[in-house]
């Protein structure tokens, strides 16, 4: 059942410190019908403070009710029922005991709150009875708080001894002519490190050399070559295991095969062939022992050298050739003096 304890019409929800003539009006009903409070044998208010710790009891009398067979219930907030209240939000539930001796609390979720102001005047008197389980919580909130306190200076000052000892350090690195110059960064081992991820990245390179691998075949369970004609075959690709490769291709429609081999380029394993297309890259993750990965299109209508892609990383970039396939100006200047020097010309 639907317990629930509203303010009724009219009634105030606070009261100042110093009235002794305020009543709080509340409606009592269960499943949206009204309690008659005329006939229960006892009606209890239990207040408790802002967070909720029980702190004293009002007493009501059913025959006292006016119109307790409505469900309405008047709570006298005179200087007996808040002495020693402070300013502040309260919180209270209405204890009823039927007849029949059942309990039975108001409202069944949450509790009503109503506030305390403080008068002009000002002055408030403190409540200096509590129960033991509010004691109980006040010490172990402070203790909670303390600690909380303390955790963050101990922290804030860790943090103040590593900032010392590293100025500390580099003053005193300064002092001994232990710093980095133009000549010495080179030689870093940080930069060297750097340097090394940096000459062994191939993210967004094309491993596949088209022109200088294309061998005429295809292959087959074996990673062999099955010499078909029109199809092609890579070289053998050294790749790194464990790591992760994209293969990726212009074309609408076109079947993957990879074969994987060892130091010595002995054979290892095949992948089962895999549909892949502009739009449906193939992600591969080398197992452990390989060193290399031999990769065929299987396709038979066509040379497709320029048109797959095979790169470092678990995402596909724009399809590029690889750099070894690119002319370069100097190139370029060595072919020029090669056909001037036959007698010809380049323009």
């Amino acid at each position: 059942m639907a317990k629930t304890l509203i303010y009724a019409a009219g009634s105030p929800a606070s009261v100042k410190i110093g009235d002794t003539d305020t009543d709080l009006y509340l409606q009592v009903a269960k499943d949206n019908v009204a309690v008659d409070l005329t006939v229960v044998t006892s009606i209890t208010v239990k207040i408790a403070d802002a967070n909720k710790n029980y702190l004293k009891d009002i007493s009501v009398s059913p025959s006292s009710l006016p119109d307790g067979d409505k469900g309405i219930l008047v709570v006298p907030l005179n200087s007996g029922n808040i002495s020693g209240l402070n300013s502040g939000d309260y919180y209270f539930e209405v204890w009823i005991v039927t007849t029949g001796g059942d309990s039975e609390i108001y409202p069944d979720m949450n509790v009503t709150k109503f506030h305390v102001f403080n008068n002009i005047v000002g002055g408030t008197t403190v409540l200096t009875t509590l129960t033991m389980q509010a004691f109980l919580d006040r010490i172990t909130s402070t203790q909670n708080n303390s600690e909380i306190v303390l955790q963050a200076a101990q922290a804030e000052l860790q943090n103040m001894d590593t900032a010392f000892n590293n100025a500390n350090k580099a003053l005193n690195d300064l002092k001994n002519g232990n710093y980095l110059t133009k000549d010495t960064l080179s030689s870093a081992p940080s930069f060297e490190s750097l340097q090394t991820q940096v000459n062994n990245s191939a993210v967004g390179t094309n491993l596949i050399v088209g022109s200088a691998t294309l061998s005429g075949a295809s292959m087959d369970n074996n990673g062999e070559d099955t010499g078909f004609p029109t199809t092609f075959i890579t070289d053998y690709i050294e790749v790194v295991a464990g790591e992760n490769y994209t293969i990726s291709t212009t074309l609408s429609e076109s079947r993957s095969r990879v074969a994987f081999y060892d130091n010595s380029k002995t054979f290892m394993s095949r992948l089962a062939d895999q549909k892949i297309s502009n739009t449906l890259p193939q992600t591969i993750t080398i197992p452990t022992g390989a060193s290399f990965i031999r990769f065929s299109p299987d396709e038979d209508n066509g040379k497709y050298e320029n048109n797959f892609k095979l790169e470092k990383g678990s995402f596909a970039t724009d399809q590029s050739i690889n750099p070894t396939e690119i002319l370069t100006k100097s190139d370029y200047a060595k072919i020029q003096a090669a056909i001037v020097a036959l007698g010809g010309s380049l323009s």
